[in-house]
């Protein structure tokens, strides 16, 4: 189910052309919305009834969906604001649907936690607007939700936990930046822009299961900030920034991981473990002065084979 503001043709069209597979065929009413969905999928039949009560026999399951969701809204909650409709519709999909998910009941709720996006709203009553904003590190989310469940799970068997925290500063050696190619000018943050030392912290969390079997979570942001003025101009990204501009500048290298690791031979003079750690890598470069900005994102995972020899 989607929120749309009105239904005009353009708007069916786009929201068809989104999340509906070409090979789909479509059975709908006679209302001229749909009159281009003959040519945007396989097959379309326009069904017109002029009896209410043969319609509720052509078209079972869509009347009972739109039904159902008409009483949660008024019923269960007496009525939703418009802003968190779609949120409302889409948990009412997922309870709808989850009757057919039989013995993977579980792992699909896993999925829609992870999956999904979350929103923040508009604030009524004049309060100040904030823009929606997505989860930019679902791995986070994913880890966090796979840790509390897997210590649910293993909290009556023989289990150690423990937690490091490292925290300093950090200084720029070399930093030398082109954005992109060959179209972009080279800089450095270090000696073009004044670099001043940052803060940075790494934390690492470990559970250690029957003295074999390690799992262990690492948080690890990093940013570093220049600014200051260059005598060139500066071509970054497509933008280009004049010379002898005010320039704020920041690099930004945040890592996430999660590892598992079975110690496959543990003797008193001799110890050897094998695993996985799955590594995402946030990085950005960016760029502004006054009425000008710029950045450039990279986010990638790294899979990472792990072992240990003592």
């Amino acid at each position: 189910m989607k929120v749309i503001e009105r239904v005009t043709k353009d708007a069916i069209n786009c929201e068809v052309k989104k999340y509906v597979c070409p090979k789909a065929k479509a059975i709908t009413d006679g209302k001229r919305s749909y009159r281009d969905l003959s040519r945007m999928l396989m097959s379309h039949q326009e069904i017109i009834c002029r009896d209410n009560e043969e319609v509720s026999k052509i078209f079972p399951w869509a009347h009972i969906a739109i039904s159902n969701a008409k009483k949660m809204c008024l019923g269960i909650h007496h009525g939703i604001n418009k802003m968190f409709m779609q949120n409302h519709l889409k948990e009412f999909c997922y309870k709808f649907n989850r009757r057919y998910f039989g013995d993977k009941l579980f792992h699909r709720l896993i999925i829609a936690a992870v999956d999904s996006p979350w929103y923040a709203f508009r604030l009524s009553h004049g309060w100040s607007i904030i823009k929606s904003i997505m989860v930019k590190n679902q791995f986070l989310l994913s880890a966090t939700l796979f840790t509390i469940i897997f210590f649910s799970l293993t909290s009556h068997v023989n289990a150690q936990a423990n937690i490091d925290i490292e925290s300093g500063a950090v200084f720029t050696g070399y930093n030398n930046v082109k954005i992109s190619g060959d179209a972009g000018t080279l800089f450095s943050l270090k000696t073009d822009l004044n670099a001043k030392p940052n803060a940075f912290i790494r934390i690492r969390a470990g559970y250690k299961i029957k003295s074999r079997h390690t799992i262990s979570l690492l948080y690890a942001p990093l940013i570093v900030k220049s600014n200051g003025t260059t005598n060139k101009q500066i071509d970054f990204e497509g933008v280009t920034f004049p010379s002898n501009t005010s320039l704020n500048a920041s690099y930004k290298f945040n890592s996430y991981r999660i590892t598992y690791r079975y110690d496959i031979i543990k003797r008193s003079k001799f110890e050897f473990g094998l695993g996985f750690t799955a590594k995402i890598r946030d990085a950005e470069v960016a760029l502004n002065s006054e009425g000008l900005t710029a950045s450039k994102k990279n986010v990638g995972f790294v899979p990472i084979i792990n072992f240990r020899l003592n």
